[in-house]
């Protein structure tokens, strides 16, 4: 296979493996505490039916939400996705609301194990943490005064992104947008955005090449 070759199939992989659409099923719980006053936050164990990010089709990986007012079954059917830079709606038809910077900052170390949730104190400072960010609730530790398990991780997650801009680039950090089963796009049936971390399509393509020119030079040496 020449060069030219090799970077049309490493495209043709690329866009196999980065769909607009797939589907998602939320399996259960992970780490999280339900606030006072409020619905559960925290970790959900989700798998997707396509392979997205590097993620193979239904291989289960834990996410947390954006959205302080949108709900999920748990454990649920199938549900419509997209990913997008923005979770969708925001209460409003039409309205979409940008990724902050700090909330991708802080998934992304939570993504690749920087920061590590291993309670169900910590799971719920981390969803708390990311709603605040995302002006989703008034304060950072709505739904745990007193709960110091929780207040005092909220306040060293929100340390971790004091210094970084809310219209930061967000990265590999995407928006899951999702839909009941065969309605996605339709506000009536709109449900959670969640969070994922995806490459970069540069950087993916490059690892791609590089992969394929490595081999091509051992053929040849070869």
């Amino acid at each position: 296979m020449n060069l030219r070759n090799m970077i049309a199939a490493s495209a043709l992989v690329l866009v196999a493996l980065s769909p607009a659409m797939a589907d998602l099923q939320v399996l259960s719980f992970g780490y999280g505490i339900s606030p006072s006053g409020g619905g559960r936050g925290g970790e959900f164990n989700v798998k997707m039916d396509t392979p997205v990010g590097g993620i193979p089709a239904n291989t289960v990986f834990k996410t947390f939400c954006l959205e302080h007012n949108e709900f999920l079954d748990v454990p649920s059917g199938w549900y419509d996705i997209e990913l997008n830079t923005a979770a969708i709606y925001n209460s409003v038809p039409g309205g979409s609301d940008p990724i902050s910077g700090k909330t991708a900052y802080l998934f992304s170390q939570y993504w690749s194990g920087n920061i590590v949730i291993d309670s169900n104190e910590k799971g719920a400072a981390m969803q708390n943490a990311i709603w605040y960010i995302e002006g989703e609730i008034a304060s950072a530790h709505d739904g745990f005064v007193g709960n110091t398990a929780v207040t005092d991780k909220i306040d060293e997650y929100l340390a971790l992104v004091g210094g970084i801009a809310d219209n930061a680039p967000i990265g590999g950090v995407r928006a899951i947008n999702m839909w009941a089963d065969g309605h996605a796009g339709e506000y009536d049936y709109r449900k959670q955005d969640l969070l994922i971390y995806v490459p970069a399509p540069g950087v993916a393509l490059l690892g791609l090449i590089g992969l394929g020119i490595v081999g091509w030079i051992k053929r040849r040496i070869a």
